[in-house]
């Protein structure tokens, strides 16, 4: 009984082995598929929203009950493809606060675009330009 059931598990694990070890034709030709289009750009990015609320009942040291919405997007693409180099990027954000029976009041706005060309003269120095556009705190969009 005991050879019988060593000889089923030998077996078993063989039959495992030799099947997850070979290759088929199509695993072959996915293996050698060439980049896309979109060789060169790295895009990426961060999204958040935040929520938070303050509810008080029967407080006796004072205060107020509290709503707010706070989002915020940063996102980039950046190019490199030979001496040339492109980097992009976008902040923005925005949140608002309800307290007490006062209205919604903004607490963020922020709109940051970064965009900059390079061109390498030699190596580490790069000819470049800079654009970038961003509001002053406080101002409205």
């Amino acid at each position: 009984m005991r050879r019988k059931f060593f000889a089923i598990v030998l077996l078993f694990t063989l039959f495992t082995v030799l099947t997850y070890s070979q290759v088929t034709d199509t695993e072959k030709t996915l293996r050698t598929q060439h980049a896309d289009s979109t060789q060169g750009w790295k895009r990426g990015g961060v999204f958040a929203l935040n929520l938070a609320q303050t509810s008080l009942t029967n407080w006796s040291a004072g205060g107020q009950n509290s709503f707010a919405v706070n989002g915020m997007i940063s996102t980039f693409a950046n190019y490199k493809r030979g001496k040339n180099v492109w980097v992009n990027s976008l902040d923005l954000g925005y949140g608002v606060l309800k307290q007490g029976s006062a209205g919604y009041r903004k607490t963020d706005d922020k709109f940051d675009f970064l965009s900059k060309y390079g061109y390498e003269a030699f190596k580490n120095f790069y000819y470049a330009a800079l654009l970038n556009f961003k509001n002053p705190n406080g101002t409205r969009l």
